[in-house]
């Protein structure tokens, strides 16, 4: 299982985890059934947690066609906030090559180290959440 997501509406949020082996064919995978959700209505913040990703295997040309692939449902997506949460320094750097990839989308994505620091950027409070 290599994307598993949850929709929180009271904070109007998607808590998505990538969990042991991540490739471009999940998160492409991730993307579409996001897409066809019926309980994602449009704008939501995302946060997406990638302390339990132990093996990210996608290439910075996987991530340019992924990037390419938001622009698809951009009319579903766009005016959002997408907070990455990335603790290992190779998960980091290729999630932040990620965030330049997605700078004209219409999703705001940013990458942190730590998932406080995503929490605060997103501006939501998650008391009573649980997202461990």
């Amino acid at each position: 299982m290599a994307v598993v997501y949850q929709i929180i509406d009271r904070l109007k949020l998607v808590y998505a985890r990538l969990i042991g082996t991540v490739d471009a064919e999940a998160l492409a995978r991730h993307f579409k059934e996001l897409n066809q959700d019926e309980r994602y209505v449009s704008p939501m913040k995302k946060l997406v947690d990638c302390r339990l990703c132990d093996d990210y295997q996608v290439s910075t040309a996987e991530e340019q066609k992924l990037a390419s692939l938001k622009e698809v449902f951009a009319d579903k997506f766009i005016n959002e906030r997408c907070a990455i949460v990335a603790p290992s320094n190779l998960l980091y750097g290729s999630n932040r090559a990620f965030q330049e990839q997605s700078f004209d989308s219409a999703i705001e994505t940013m990458v942190f180290k730590n998932i406080n620091d995503a929490i605060a950027w997103l501006q939501i409070d998650i008391n009573g959440i649980d997202l461990d």
